[in-house]
C-alpha cells in the first residue's frame, strides 16, 4: 500500500501571505480586463459559462465583490488578522480570496481562459481545500464508493458521479 500525505502537505497558504496573494491578485486581474476592454455591447450580453449569467452580469458581480471586500477588509483594520464581518476568515485573507475569485471567473467569463490556465499557486492553494470538501459533497454512499474504488486503483474513473456545489 502506498503512503498517504495529508491534505496540506506540498499546498500553499496564500491567506497567511497576503503580500504574495495580493501581487497574484494584481497579476490575476489584470488578465481579464485586457481581454474585456476590448468587449462590444454584444460581447457583454452573451452568455457566460456560468449558468444563468451574462458576460455584463458576471463583470458587474466582480466588481461589487471588489468593493464589498474593500470595505470588509478596511472595517477589520487590513492588515490585522481581526475577523470580517460575518466571514470566518481574517481580514488578511482578503487578498487570496479575491485571487480565487479572479481566476475562477475568468474562466466563467468564456473568453478563452481555461482551468489549464491557471497558474500554479491557485492549483496549489486551492486543490487541497476543495478536495477535502469532496466526501460532503457527494450526494450518494454509491457515489463515494465509486470515487473511493478510483482513488485506491480497484476502478476506473466514476462517469456521473455528481458532486453538489462548494
Amino acid at each position: 500500500m502506498h503512503g498517504v500525505e495529508g491534505p496540506q502537505d506540498g499546498a500553499v497558504d496564500l491567506e497567511a501571505d497576503p503580500e504574495r496573494a495580493a501581487a497574484l491578485c494584481i497579476s490575476a486581474q489584470a488578465r481579464p480586463l485586457a481581454a474585456v476592454a476590448l468587449f462590444t455591447d454584444a460581447d457583454v450580453r452573451r452568455s457566460s459559462r456560468l449558468p444563468g449569467w451574462s458576460v455584463g452580469h458576471l463583470l458587474a458581480h466582480s466588481q461589487q465583490r471588489l468593493e464589498q471586500l474593500f470595505t470588509e477588509c478596511s472595517a477589520a483594520g487590513w492588515p490585522g488578522r481581526q475577523l470580517m464581518g460575518g466571514s470566518p476568515h481574517p481580514a488578511t485573507g482578503c487578498p487570496a480570496h479575491r485571487f480565487r475569485e479572479v481566476e475562477v471567473h475568468h474562466v466563467d467569463l468564456g473568453i478563452g481562459y481555461e482551468p489549464a490556465d491557471w497558474p500554479t499557486e491557485h492549483l496549489a492553494w486551492e486543490l487541497p481545500g476543495l478536495l477535502a470538501s469532496v466526501p460532503d459533497r457527494l450526494r450518494s454512499r454509491e457515489d463515494q464508493a465509486a470515487l473511493l474504488a478510483w482513488l485506491a486503483g480497484r476502478a476506473g474513473f466514476p462517469v456521473g458521479l455528481t458532486l453538489d456545489p462548494w
